[in-house]
């Protein structure tokens, strides 16, 4: 508050000039300011007094905080009270009230409610602070938004308003913007929100779409189907395992893009399919033409079934290990005279053929006579899934 007698003067003009009066209540109409003179405290009502910045353009109470200091000048009458100056008692009926401005705020405003409301090539930006502030919204393509890059553009209104609009313009169509709003107040405190984005409207169509880049990426039981158009459009994929080629089986979605890419679930492993795909908008639809994918084989978990084993001696010092399997497989035989065998002891020996067969034939040799071996044999499929038979026993015959 102004206590400082020096800051009360006559101008030449006669009008009295007080800086330092305090703002104590605003509404929408009036202002109560508290000045203080000799170390008395008077009060001013300011309904119907004339308003204006520093620039002598025209403010509103609106524009009024409580706790700002502001200039009046006018031509007083002698108070009614010993507490209290009315405006309406000033001889020329000419009060102005300016300078708008608090010395103590270094707050800056509380920026909420961002919105924005796109359409084909502009874009309303909308949000409020808690105190008087100017507008600025700095927006581009490229995000994360750096405000001075220089592929970034503003739009900057200099009023001081609670309730912000600004409208960017110039925009592409059906494009994705990012931006950030920007507001500061009477003193110069500035606030900057995070990033927010919108997404322009569609220019209406006045073509049917063209197709193009057509790709299929199939899994096993997946597939994903790209393709763009020329212009926004809705894409749809008809797809199903039959030839001649029926719509069986479609998908699709509502929005138009011009980049496109669906998601075909639950298909046949190893199995042929077709398709086509649809773009559509206001004008027409175009088709594709026939195209088709084949779904990659279920991986092979499973071991091959080992069965048929028979041991033959076929001398004192040899035997042949024979055995099948369900699918082609690899040939191994363990074999000791250690009972119980374990194929990863050192006094297991073992003999291997890496052929791909379903008949297996392997020979032993070097085996001693009249002794007892324990054997297991071991199978594994192109997937290296492996199968183990249990131990088995044969005895090479004595020598002759």
């Amino acid at each position: 508050r102004g206590t400082d007698e020096a800051r009360i003067r006559v101008r030449d003009d006669g009008r009295v000039e007080i800086r330092g009066a305090t703002i104590t209540s605003a509404n929408a109409s009036s202002a109560t300011l508290e000045i203080t003179v000799a170390g008395r405290a008077f009060t001013v009502n300011t309904a119907g007094a004339r308003l204006l910045d520093r620039d002598d353009a025209p403010l509103s109470f609106a524009d009024f905080a409580v706790g700002h200091e502001v200039r009046v000048k006018g031509v007083f009458s002698p108070p009614t009270s010993t507490s209290s100056i009315a405006a309406n008692k000033v001889v020329d009926r000419s009060l102005e009230i300016d300078e708008v401005v608090n010395p103590d705020d270094v707050i800056a405003p509380v920026i909420s409610g961002i919105a924005a409301l796109p359409g084909v090539n502009s874009a309303a930006i909308t949000w409020t602070t808690n105190e008087p502030s100017t507008s600025k919204v700095f927006f581009g393509t490229t995000s994360p938004l750096v405000i001075n890059a220089s592929t970034t553009q503003s739009v900057t209104n200099a009023a001081l308003v609670t309730s912000h609009s600004i409208v960017v313009t110039g925009l592409s169509a059906n494009t994705t913007y990012v931006f950030v709003v920007q507001s500061a107040d009477a003193a110069g405190n500035t606030s900057t929100s995070g990033q927010f984005s919108f997404t322009t409207q569609s220019a209406a169509a006045t073509a049917v779409p063209v197709i193009s880049g057509i790709t299929a990426t199939p899994g096993t039981t997946t597939a994903t189907i790209a393709f763009n158009t020329d212009i926004p459009a809705i894409g749809t994929v008809f797809f199903g395992t039959l030839n001649p080629f029926n719509f069986i089986n479609a998908i699709g979605n509502p929005s138009q893009f011009m980049s496109h890419a669906f998601s075909l679930v639950g298909l046949a492993a190893n199995t042929t399919h077709f398709y086509v795909v649809l773009a559509s908008n206001a004008v027409g639809s175009a088709v594709s033409n026939l195209f088709t994918f084949t779904t990659a084989a279920a991986p092979d978990t499973t071991a091959p079934i080992v069965s048929g084993i028979t041991a033959t001696a076929t001398a004192s010092t040899t035997a042949t290990i024979a055995w099948t399997t369900n699918e082609p497989a690899t040939s191994k035989v363990f074999f000791s005279t250690v009972s119980p065998l374990d194929v990863n002891a050192s006094t297991t020996q073992s003999v291997t053929n890496v052929a791909l067969v379903t008949s297996h034939s392997m020979g032993l040799a070097g085996l001693t006579a009249s002794t007892t071996y324990v054997a297991a044999v071991q199978s594994a499929d192109a997937a290296g899934n492996t199968a183990t038979s249990a131990p088995f026993s044969f005895t090479t015959p004595s020598t002759p």
